[in-house]
């Protein structure tokens, strides 16, 4: 039977422990990553009574039982998917927007300068005679060029930032990736009696960081340690197992294009999976700022092809008709 003092002590101790958990959450309300703690009490039962002897029934006390997170893993993995979504659509949105400003500035974006060349030509028309529209349709015309050429550059040197920023963005991945497995390891490693709540709250901090660079899934194994497999099916490709991390890396890729007046080469960023000397091209890029940039990279190239097909009418049908015209002396 314990005694009156042994249950008091018992008491003090758990609650002055949990006021300690109190006073940790409230200093680190700040902290980011940190789960508030919850203190999970259980009572000390009593001393079981032998074949002849009656049970004593009155206890020996309280003690802490366990020191809790405050966790949900369907919370969190909802909000993990909506950083995947809101980075994937702010980067896009953000590149288009300084592409906008790029092609289309005030009064010298390439449907001015078209427009003035057709405008020369209608002045030429009315006085073929007349050598001075003609220097003028003359000049006009090299504008035009000059925009097409200025525009394919510009598209050109966008597409090479577009895929700076998406090796940026993987050297992050892989770096969280490293990191989170060796959270694992730690948490595989930890005693079975112990709960490493600052090792979970680490592990939480580095995947919401990973979910704004790419779309995951995730599954839990009974230590805590975590695999992560790339997009929104729960069937793709694994980056981080219990036991390791795999590295991505980018890499420009050349197709042939036939939608247009010719044929032409379309580039877009395909991602593979290294694990050694082997690499394996993944399509499961679902979201986060990856996924914005090669979306972007593969808009890119669309804007450019349609440019390319416009320069390439535009050359073809004048130069069609400039071969049935005549010259200021009347020869064809």
């Amino acid at each position: 039977m314990g005694s009156l003092f042994e249950i008091a002590k018992s008491g003090i101790q758990a609650y002055r422990q949990a006021l300690s958990v109190t006073g940790q959450n409230i200093a680190n309300v700040n902290t980011e990553g940190y789960s508030k703690r919850d203190v999970n009490l259980e009572e000390l039962g009593g001393i079981q009574g032998g074949v002849t002897d009656v049970s004593d029934q009155t206890g020996l006390g309280v003690r802490v039982d366990e020191i809790r997170r405050s966790f949900n893993a369907y919370v969190n993995e909802r909000l993990r998917n909506s950083h995947s979504g809101f980075e994937q659509l702010n980067q896009f949105s953000k590149e288009v927007s300084l592409l906008e400003n790029t092609l289309l500035p005030t009064g010298s974006d390439l449907s001015t300068f078209i427009g003035e060349f057709f405008s020369s030509l209608q002045e030429l028309a009315a006085s073929p005679e007349d050598s001075a529209p003609r220097v003028v349709s003359f000049e006009k015309g090299k504008d035009v060029a000059n925009a097409f050429n200025d525009y394919s550059e510009r598209l050109k040197t966008a597409q090479r930032g577009s895929f700076s920023q998406a090796k940026i963005s993987i050297d992050s991945i892989n770096i969280l990736s490293k990191q989170i497995s060796d959270v694992n390891a730690k948490l595989k490693s930890a005693g079975a009696t112990t709960s490493p709540n600052d090792l979970l709250d680490t592990r939480d901090l580095l995947m919401k960081e990973l979910s704004k660079e790419i779309e995951y899934t995730t599954e839990y194994g009974t230590r805590g340690e975590v695999s992560i497999r790339l997009g929104n099916s729960g069937q793709g490709p694994i980056i981080v197992s219990p036991n390791k991390s795999f590295n991505l890396r980018a890499k420009v890729t050349e197709n042939s294009d036939f939608r247009y007046s010719f044929e032409t080469t379309v580039n877009s960023i395909s991602i593979f999976i290294v694990e050694g000397t082997d690499e394996t091209t993944t399509t499961q890029i679902t979201g986060g700022k990856l996924a914005g940039l090669v979306n972007y990279y593969a808009y890119l190239q669309e804007v450019k092809s349609q440019i390319d097909d416009i320069a390439f009418r535009v050359a073809k049908d004048f130069n069609a008709v400039q071969k049935n015209g005549k010259d200021l002396t009347g020869k064809i």
